[in-house]
Protein backbone atom coordinates (compact mmCIF):
# COMPACT_ATOMS: atom_id res chain seq x y z
CA UNK A 1 0.00 0.00 0.00
CA UNK A 2 1.41 3.22 -0.79
CA UNK A 3 1.25 6.07 1.69
CA UNK A 4 0.85 9.80 0.81
CA UNK A 5 2.12 12.31 3.86
CA UNK A 6 1.09 15.92 3.26
CA UNK A 7 0.16 19.00 5.67
CA UNK A 8 -3.34 20.40 5.77
CA UNK A 9 -2.48 23.60 4.00
CA UNK A 10 -0.99 21.48 0.79
CA UNK A 11 -3.60 19.08 0.74
CA UNK A 12 -6.15 22.27 0.56
CA UNK A 13 -4.24 24.03 -2.17
CA UNK A 14 -4.39 20.61 -4.62
CA UNK A 15 -7.68 20.39 -3.99
CA UNK A 16 -8.65 23.46 -5.30
CA UNK A 17 -6.34 23.14 -8.42
CA UNK A 18 -7.92 19.67 -8.84
CA UNK A 19 -10.40 17.68 -9.62
CA UNK A 20 -11.15 15.44 -6.69
CA UNK A 21 -11.63 12.25 -8.96
CA UNK A 22 -8.06 13.15 -10.54
CA UNK A 23 -6.18 13.77 -7.13
CA UNK A 24 -7.72 11.40 -5.46
CA UNK A 25 -6.64 8.60 -7.98
CA UNK A 26 -2.81 9.54 -7.60
CA UNK A 27 -3.39 9.03 -4.20
CA UNK A 28 -4.91 5.50 -4.17
CA UNK A 29 -8.23 6.29 -2.72
CA UNK A 30 -11.95 7.20 -4.55
CA UNK A 31 -13.48 10.86 -4.18
CA UNK A 32 -15.61 9.72 -1.58
CA UNK A 33 -12.90 9.06 0.69
CA UNK A 34 -11.18 12.35 -0.42
CA UNK A 35 -13.80 14.34 0.80
CA UNK A 36 -14.51 12.23 4.19
CA UNK A 37 -10.73 13.38 4.84
CA UNK A 38 -11.31 16.90 4.21
CA UNK A 39 -14.20 17.29 6.11
CA UNK A 40 -12.05 15.42 8.79
CA UNK A 41 -9.51 17.85 8.65
CA UNK A 42 -11.95 21.39 7.84
CA UNK A 43 -10.96 21.66 4.53
CA UNK A 44 -13.28 23.44 2.12
CA UNK A 45 -14.03 21.85 -1.51
CA UNK A 46 -15.05 23.18 -4.46
CA UNK A 47 -18.63 23.27 -5.06
CA UNK A 48 -19.41 21.23 -8.12
CA UNK A 49 -19.10 22.04 -11.68
CA UNK A 50 -16.34 24.17 -10.58
CA UNK A 51 -13.35 23.51 -12.65
CA UNK A 52 -15.82 23.74 -15.94
CA UNK A 53 -16.08 27.27 -15.01
CA UNK A 54 -14.03 30.05 -16.33
CA UNK A 55 -11.62 31.24 -14.56
CA UNK A 56 -12.70 34.43 -13.60
CA UNK A 57 -15.97 33.33 -12.41
CA UNK A 58 -14.03 30.79 -10.35
CA UNK A 59 -12.82 33.67 -7.34
CA UNK A 60 -16.56 34.25 -6.54
CA UNK A 61 -16.35 30.50 -5.47
CA UNK A 62 -12.85 30.73 -3.50
CA UNK A 63 -13.50 29.83 0.31
CA UNK A 64 -10.21 30.52 2.71
CA UNK A 65 -8.84 27.86 5.07
CA UNK A 66 -9.85 28.14 8.55
CA UNK A 67 -7.72 28.21 11.39
CA UNK A 68 -4.81 27.97 8.73
CA UNK A 69 -2.50 28.05 12.19
CA UNK A 70 -3.63 24.36 12.55
CA UNK A 71 -1.20 22.68 9.84
CA UNK A 72 -0.71 18.98 11.21
CA UNK A 73 0.23 16.25 8.51
CA UNK A 74 -1.96 14.17 6.91
CA UNK A 75 -1.43 10.33 6.08
CA UNK A 76 -3.16 9.11 2.80
CA UNK A 77 -3.25 5.51 2.81
CA UNK A 78 -3.84 4.17 -0.99
CA UNK A 79 -6.55 1.37 -1.23
CA UNK A 80 -5.84 -0.01 -3.82
CA UNK A 81 -2.76 -3.04 -4.50
CA UNK A 82 0.77 -2.18 -4.78
CA UNK A 83 2.37 -3.44 -8.09
CA UNK A 84 3.63 -6.73 -6.30
CA UNK A 85 0.30 -7.91 -5.51
CA UNK A 86 -1.47 -7.45 -8.78
CA UNK A 87 -1.87 -10.04 -11.10
CA UNK A 88 -2.21 -9.64 -14.57
CA UNK A 89 -4.34 -12.51 -15.99
CA UNK A 90 -2.57 -12.70 -19.79
CA UNK A 91 0.56 -12.99 -17.65
CA UNK A 92 -0.57 -16.36 -16.47
CA UNK A 93 1.20 -19.76 -17.73
CA UNK A 94 -1.98 -21.90 -19.16
CA UNK A 95 -0.17 -25.43 -19.88
CA UNK A 96 -1.44 -27.42 -22.92
CA UNK A 97 -1.90 -30.37 -20.86
CA UNK A 98 -4.08 -31.21 -18.30
CA UNK A 99 -1.28 -31.79 -14.48
CA UNK A 100 -1.91 -35.14 -13.71
CA UNK A 101 -1.97 -34.58 -10.29
CA UNK A 102 -5.17 -31.94 -10.99
CA UNK A 103 -6.70 -34.81 -13.13
CA UNK A 104 -6.55 -37.95 -11.26
CA UNK A 105 -7.82 -35.92 -7.96
CA UNK A 106 -10.41 -35.07 -10.04
CA UNK A 107 -11.64 -37.96 -11.91
CA UNK A 108 -10.99 -39.96 -8.37
CA UNK A 109 -13.17 -37.58 -6.88
CA UNK A 110 -16.28 -37.82 -9.47
CA UNK A 111 -16.15 -41.42 -9.07
CA UNK A 112 -16.42 -41.48 -5.55
CA UNK A 113 -19.01 -38.75 -6.35
CA UNK A 114 -20.98 -40.88 -8.89
CA UNK A 115 -21.16 -43.94 -6.47
CA UNK A 116 -22.03 -42.65 -3.16
CA UNK A 117 -23.30 -39.44 -4.21
CA UNK A 118 -27.29 -38.57 -4.23
CA UNK A 119 -29.24 -35.54 -5.39
CA UNK A 120 -30.73 -33.15 -2.84
CA UNK A 121 -33.22 -31.25 -2.61
CA UNK A 122 -32.37 -28.71 -5.02
CA UNK A 123 -31.30 -31.28 -8.24
CA UNK A 124 -27.56 -31.05 -6.66
CA UNK A 125 -24.92 -33.39 -6.59
CA UNK A 126 -24.10 -33.98 -3.56
CA UNK A 127 -21.59 -36.29 -1.44
CA UNK A 128 -22.90 -38.43 1.74
CA UNK A 129 -21.48 -36.49 4.17
CA UNK A 130 -22.16 -32.50 3.16
CA UNK A 131 -19.41 -30.18 4.11
CA UNK A 132 -18.26 -27.07 3.37
CA UNK A 133 -15.30 -28.56 1.91
CA UNK A 134 -16.65 -30.37 -0.65
CA UNK A 135 -14.53 -30.38 -3.88
CA UNK A 136 -17.74 -30.37 -6.21
CA UNK A 137 -21.61 -29.60 -6.14
CA UNK A 138 -23.35 -29.17 -8.93
CA UNK A 139 -26.35 -30.31 -11.11
CA UNK A 140 -25.84 -34.17 -13.17
CA UNK A 141 -26.06 -32.12 -15.60
CA UNK A 142 -22.99 -29.68 -15.07
CA UNK A 143 -20.95 -32.21 -13.16
CA UNK A 144 -18.44 -33.28 -15.82
CA UNK A 145 -18.41 -29.44 -17.44
CA UNK A 146 -17.18 -28.50 -14.06
CA UNK A 147 -15.43 -31.43 -13.50
CA UNK A 148 -13.20 -30.23 -16.79
CA UNK A 149 -12.86 -26.28 -15.33
CA UNK A 150 -11.81 -27.52 -12.14
CA UNK A 151 -8.99 -29.25 -13.75
CA UNK A 152 -7.87 -26.89 -15.75
CA UNK A 153 -8.02 -24.29 -13.05
CA UNK A 154 -5.72 -26.46 -11.21
CA UNK A 155 -3.38 -27.16 -13.93
CA UNK A 156 -3.00 -23.51 -14.05
CA UNK A 157 -2.53 -22.85 -10.51
CA UNK A 158 0.18 -25.85 -10.46
CA UNK A 159 1.92 -23.86 -13.76
CA UNK A 160 1.85 -20.43 -11.73
CA UNK A 161 3.84 -21.68 -8.85
CA UNK A 162 0.82 -23.13 -6.34
CA UNK A 163 0.97 -26.07 -4.38
CA UNK A 164 -2.02 -28.14 -4.70
CA UNK A 165 -3.18 -30.38 -2.19
CA UNK A 166 -6.13 -32.92 -2.40
CA UNK A 167 -6.98 -34.37 0.91
CA UNK A 168 -9.03 -37.36 1.97
CA UNK A 169 -10.06 -37.57 6.08
CA UNK A 170 -12.04 -39.72 7.64
CA UNK A 171 -14.76 -38.54 9.63
CA UNK A 172 -14.98 -39.86 13.41
CA UNK A 173 -18.67 -40.19 13.45
CA UNK A 174 -19.07 -41.33 10.05
CA UNK A 175 -18.11 -43.92 7.76
CA UNK A 176 -17.97 -41.22 4.53
CA UNK A 177 -14.78 -39.71 4.10
CA UNK A 178 -14.72 -35.68 4.17
CA UNK A 179 -12.21 -34.74 0.80
CA UNK A 180 -10.74 -30.94 0.41
CA UNK A 181 -8.70 -29.51 -2.12
CA UNK A 182 -6.49 -26.52 -1.24
CA UNK A 183 -4.14 -23.85 -2.53
CA UNK A 184 -0.79 -23.06 -0.80
CA UNK A 185 0.82 -20.10 -1.38
CA UNK A 186 4.29 -19.77 1.04
CA UNK A 187 2.41 -18.98 4.21
CA UNK A 188 -1.33 -18.38 3.06
CA UNK A 189 -3.65 -21.12 2.22
CA UNK A 190 -7.23 -20.83 0.94
CA UNK A 191 -9.91 -23.85 0.33
CA UNK A 192 -11.07 -24.47 -3.34
CA UNK A 193 -14.41 -26.03 -4.09
CA UNK A 194 -17.02 -25.47 -6.89
CA UNK A 195 -20.89 -25.20 -6.17
CA UNK A 196 -23.65 -24.52 -8.89
CA UNK A 197 -26.55 -21.61 -7.79
CA UNK A 198 -29.82 -22.34 -7.46
CA UNK A 199 -32.65 -19.73 -9.18
CA UNK A 200 -34.92 -17.79 -7.16
CA UNK A 201 -37.74 -19.25 -8.32
CA UNK A 202 -40.00 -22.58 -7.28
CA UNK A 203 -39.04 -25.51 -9.71
CA UNK A 204 -42.07 -27.03 -11.92
CA UNK A 205 -43.77 -30.35 -10.30
CA UNK A 206 -42.24 -33.73 -10.58
CA UNK A 207 -44.54 -36.07 -12.58
CA UNK A 208 -45.48 -37.95 -8.50
CA UNK A 209 -46.10 -34.57 -7.26
CA UNK A 210 -48.43 -34.25 -9.93
CA UNK A 211 -50.02 -37.46 -9.45
CA UNK A 212 -49.97 -35.69 -5.59
CA UNK A 213 -52.04 -32.70 -6.66
CA UNK A 214 -54.47 -34.69 -8.77
CA UNK A 215 -55.66 -36.66 -5.82
CA UNK A 216 -55.66 -33.92 -3.40
CA UNK A 217 -57.80 -31.77 -6.37
CA UNK A 218 -60.27 -35.30 -5.90
CA UNK A 219 -60.39 -34.96 -2.39
CA UNK A 220 -61.89 -31.29 -2.68
CA UNK A 221 -58.73 -29.91 -1.63
CA UNK A 222 -58.48 -26.44 -2.66
CA UNK A 223 -54.49 -26.54 -3.56
CA UNK A 224 -51.75 -28.21 -3.41
CA UNK A 225 -48.16 -26.72 -3.84
CA UNK A 226 -44.45 -28.01 -3.50
CA UNK A 227 -42.24 -27.06 -0.93
CA UNK A 228 -41.37 -23.17 -2.41
CA UNK A 229 -38.03 -23.20 -1.34
CA UNK A 230 -36.87 -25.80 -3.51
CA UNK A 231 -34.84 -24.01 -6.02
CA UNK A 232 -33.57 -25.42 -9.42
CA UNK A 233 -30.25 -25.24 -10.50
CA UNK A 234 -29.19 -21.74 -12.58
CA UNK A 235 -26.43 -23.62 -14.52
CA UNK A 236 -23.77 -21.36 -13.30
CA UNK A 237 -21.16 -23.08 -11.27
CA UNK A 238 -19.22 -21.09 -9.09
CA UNK A 239 -15.33 -21.37 -7.96
CA UNK A 240 -15.67 -20.51 -4.25
CA UNK A 241 -12.23 -19.70 -2.63
CA UNK A 242 -11.14 -18.40 0.68
CA UNK A 243 -14.59 -19.74 2.17
CA UNK A 244 -16.21 -16.85 1.09
CA UNK A 245 -14.98 -15.19 -2.10
CA UNK A 246 -16.79 -16.64 -5.27
CA UNK A 247 -15.94 -16.66 -8.88
CA UNK A 248 -18.61 -17.54 -11.61
CA UNK A 249 -16.41 -20.09 -14.17
CA UNK A 250 -16.12 -19.52 -17.57
CA UNK A 251 -14.14 -21.60 -19.98
CA UNK A 252 -11.04 -19.51 -19.91
CA UNK A 253 -9.29 -20.54 -16.28
CA UNK A 254 -7.45 -17.47 -16.34
CA UNK A 255 -9.91 -15.18 -15.08
CA UNK A 256 -10.64 -17.92 -11.98
CA UNK A 257 -6.98 -18.32 -11.29
CA UNK A 258 -6.11 -14.56 -11.19
CA UNK A 259 -8.07 -14.15 -8.80
CA UNK A 260 -6.83 -16.95 -6.32
CA UNK A 261 -3.18 -15.55 -6.87
CA UNK A 262 -4.53 -11.70 -5.79
CA UNK A 263 -6.53 -13.59 -2.51
CA UNK A 264 -3.27 -15.56 -1.66
CA UNK A 265 -1.11 -12.72 -2.64
CA UNK A 266 -3.15 -10.71 -0.16
CA UNK A 267 -3.83 -13.05 3.12
CA UNK A 268 0.10 -14.34 2.54
CA UNK A 269 0.74 -10.38 2.90
CA UNK A 270 -1.15 -9.61 5.47
CA UNK A 271 0.51 -12.71 7.56
CA UNK A 272 3.64 -11.62 7.53
CA UNK A 273 2.63 -8.14 8.14
CA UNK A 274 0.98 -9.96 11.55
CA UNK A 275 4.04 -11.65 12.45
CA UNK A 276 6.14 -8.49 12.07
CA UNK A 277 3.53 -6.52 14.36
CA UNK A 278 3.63 -9.69 16.71
CA UNK A 279 7.42 -9.62 16.90
CA UNK A 280 7.67 -5.86 17.83
CA UNK A 281 4.73 -6.11 20.37
CA UNK A 282 6.91 -9.02 22.21
CA UNK A 283 10.27 -7.32 21.56
CA UNK A 284 8.66 -4.12 23.30
CA UNK A 285 7.11 -6.35 25.67
CA UNK A 286 10.35 -7.92 26.72
CA UNK A 287 12.44 -4.86 26.90
CA UNK A 288 9.75 -3.13 29.52
CA UNK A 289 10.89 -6.57 31.53
CA UNK A 290 14.63 -5.55 31.34
CA UNK A 291 14.39 -3.62 34.75
CA UNK A 292 12.28 -6.43 36.80
CA UNK A 293 15.10 -9.51 35.41
CA UNK A 294 17.93 -7.75 36.40
CA UNK A 295 16.56 -6.98 40.07
CA UNK A 296 15.74 -10.86 39.89
CA UNK A 297 19.17 -11.36 39.06
CA UNK A 298 20.55 -8.96 41.81
CA UNK A 299 18.49 -9.98 44.71
CA UNK A 300 19.31 -13.94 43.47
CA UNK A 301 23.06 -13.14 43.70
CA UNK A 302 23.00 -11.25 46.87
CA UNK A 303 21.31 -14.26 48.25
CA UNK A 304 24.73 -16.27 46.72
CA UNK A 305 27.32 -14.02 47.96
CA UNK A 306 25.61 -14.04 51.29
CA UNK A 307 25.51 -17.93 51.44
CA UNK A 308 29.18 -17.78 50.52
CA UNK A 309 30.45 -15.47 53.10
CA UNK A 310 28.14 -17.50 55.51
CA UNK A 311 30.26 -20.43 54.81
CA UNK A 312 33.30 -18.58 54.93
CA UNK A 313 32.68 -17.03 58.42
CA UNK A 314 31.60 -20.86 59.62
CA UNK A 315 34.63 -22.35 58.33
CA UNK A 316 36.78 -19.12 60.52
CA UNK A 317 35.38 -20.39 63.38
CA UNK A 318 35.56 -24.24 63.03
CA UNK A 319 39.18 -22.78 62.04
CA UNK A 320 39.59 -20.77 65.75
CA UNK A 321 38.16 -24.21 67.16
CA UNK A 322 40.47 -26.32 66.24
CA UNK A 323 43.47 -24.02 66.51
CA UNK A 324 42.02 -24.13 70.50
CA UNK A 325 41.50 -27.36 70.86
CA UNK A 326 45.67 -27.73 69.84
CA UNK A 327 46.46 -25.45 71.94
CA UNK A 328 45.09 -27.31 74.58
CA UNK A 329 47.47 -29.77 76.42
CA UNK A 330 46.68 -33.24 76.37
CA UNK A 331 48.26 -36.06 76.48
CA UNK A 332 45.92 -37.93 73.77
CA UNK A 333 47.56 -37.46 70.43
CA UNK A 334 45.19 -35.60 68.11
CA UNK A 335 47.02 -35.03 65.13
CA UNK A 336 44.91 -36.73 62.34
CA UNK A 337 41.88 -35.30 63.93
CA UNK A 338 43.40 -32.39 63.46
CA UNK A 339 44.19 -33.19 59.99
CA UNK A 340 40.37 -34.74 59.15
CA UNK A 341 38.88 -31.90 60.32
CA UNK A 342 40.89 -29.39 58.23
CA UNK A 343 39.89 -31.30 55.50
CA UNK A 344 36.21 -31.08 56.46
CA UNK A 345 36.36 -27.20 56.84
CA UNK A 346 38.02 -26.57 53.92
CA UNK A 347 35.46 -28.68 51.83
CA UNK A 348 32.71 -26.24 53.81
CA UNK A 349 35.07 -23.08 52.86
CA UNK A 350 34.47 -21.57 49.51
CA UNK A 351 37.97 -20.02 48.98
CA UNK A 352 39.44 -22.70 50.16
CA UNK A 353 37.61 -25.18 48.14
CA UNK A 354 37.81 -22.91 45.16
CA UNK A 355 33.69 -22.41 44.86
CA UNK A 356 33.69 -18.77 45.43
CA UNK A 357 32.36 -15.75 43.32
CA UNK A 358 29.86 -17.93 41.62
CA UNK A 359 27.23 -16.22 39.70
CA UNK A 360 23.19 -16.59 39.05
CA UNK A 361 22.14 -17.22 35.84
CA UNK A 362 20.06 -14.49 34.17
CA UNK A 363 16.62 -15.48 34.63
CA UNK A 364 14.77 -16.36 31.83
CA UNK A 365 11.43 -14.61 30.61
CA UNK A 366 9.21 -17.36 30.82
CA UNK A 367 10.09 -17.19 34.49
CA UNK A 368 9.16 -13.64 34.49
CA UNK A 369 5.98 -14.35 33.26
CA UNK A 370 5.15 -16.65 34.98
CA UNK A 371 5.78 -14.45 38.33
CA UNK A 372 4.37 -11.40 36.81
CA UNK A 373 0.71 -11.71 35.92
CA UNK A 374 0.34 -8.18 34.74
CA UNK A 375 -1.69 -7.78 31.14
CA UNK A 376 1.39 -4.80 30.42
CA UNK A 377 4.05 -7.55 30.89
CA UNK A 378 2.61 -10.90 29.60
CA UNK A 379 2.73 -11.67 25.92
CA UNK A 380 1.90 -15.36 24.26
CA UNK A 381 5.09 -17.15 22.69
CA UNK A 382 3.27 -19.11 19.83
CA UNK A 383 2.46 -16.88 16.46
Amino acid sequence: MKTTVLRRSELYRQVWERTLTSLGAEMGISDNGLKKICTRYDIPRPPSGFFLMKPDKREQYLRPLPNPDRDPEIQITSQQPDEDDRVEAEHLIVPSKASSAGETTIEAYLKYLKAEGFVDERGILSAPRRTIEAPIRVSQTKLRWSADRFISILSTLEANGIRVEFREDKDTDSRCPIHSINAHYERSVCSLRIEETTSRRPRPFTASELKEKAAADKRGWGFYRPNEWIYTPSGKPQLIYGYCSRKVLSEDPRPAVQSILKWLRAANKASIEREIAWRHEKAVRLWELRPRRHALWATRQRKLIHAEASKWEAAQALRRYVQAVQATESSRDISEWVRMANRLIDRTDPIASGSFAARAPLPKYEELKNMYSDEEFSFNDEY
